[in-house]
C-alpha cells in the first residue's frame, strides 16, 4: 500500500510539474497574416466615416462614393433649411393673427383658415428631411464598414451568378402542369 502511495504521489509530483512549463507556441507561417491584411481595418474606416462622412469610402478607396454620400447629405440639409425656413414664417405669421393686436400684419398669402395646416405638413417635411439626414448617415457608416470588411474580398471571373426566367412541366399526382418562374445560377469555376 506504501508503495501505491509513494508511485501515485510522484506521479502527480510528475504531472504538476510539467504543468508548470511554459509553452512557447510558435505560430504557423501559413497563420500569420499577411501585412497587407494588418493595413486595412474596417474599424478604422467606420470610425473614419463617423468623423467625416465619405472618408471611409475614401479610405476603402471607393473614392467614387464619397460625392454620392456628400450629395445626399447636402440634399437632406438643404431641405432642412428650405423646410425650417417656410415653417418659422409661417409660425410667425400664425402668432401675429393671433395676438389681437391690430397694429401687426400678415404678409402671408396664406388664408388664415389654412395658416396652421400648412405650418403642421412643413414641420413634418422638416421632421422627414432629419430623418432622412439620419438615414443617409447611418447608410454611409454601413457602406464603410461592409466595404473595410470585404477589401480584401476575391472577385474574378471565376465566381458568376445569374438570374434567368425558366419555364417547364411539372408531373404531380398523374397531373401536368406548366409553370413559370426564376432560375437563379450560382457558378464556383
Amino acid at each position: 500500500m506504501k508503495i501505491l502511495f509513494a508511485f501515485s504521489l510522484l506521479f502527480l509530483l510528475v504531472n504538476v510539474n510539467f504543468a508548470q512549463k511554459e509553452k512557447k507556441e510558435e505560430k504557423a507561417p501559413y497563420l500569420e497574416r499577411d501585412s497587407l491584411y494588418q493595413k486595412h481595418s474596417p474599424r478604422k474606416a467606420i470610425l473614419l466615416s463617423a468623423a467625416l462622412p465619405g472618408a471611409g469610402q475614401v479610405y476603402n478607396k471607393k473614392v467614387w462614393k464619397a460625392p454620392i454620400v456628400w450629395l445626399g447629405m447636402g440634399t437632406c440639409v438643404a431641405f432642412i433649411g428650405y423646410n425650417t425656413k417656410i415653417y418659422k414664417e409661417l409660425k410667425q405669421d400664425y402668432i401675429a393673427l393671433n395676438d389681437n393686436d391690430p397694429n401687426t400684419i400678415n404678409i402671408s398669402d396664406v388664408p388664415p383658415q389654412l395658416l396652421e395646416e400648412e405650418m403642421g405638413r412643413f414641420r413634418k417635411y422638416k421632421e422627414i428631411s432629419y430623418v432622412a439626414l439620419a438615414g443617409v448617415y447611418l447608410l454611409n457608416l454601413l457602406d464603410a464598414y461592409v466595404d473595410g470588411y470585404l477589401f480584401h474580398f476575391d472577385i474574378d471571373e471565376s465566381l458568376s451568378a445569374g438570374i434567368n426566367p425558366s419555364m417547364g412541366l411539372l408531373n404531380y399526382q398523374n397531373n401536368t402542369e406548366g409553370y413559370l418562374g426564376m432560375k437563379i445560377t450560382i457558378a464556383l469555376k
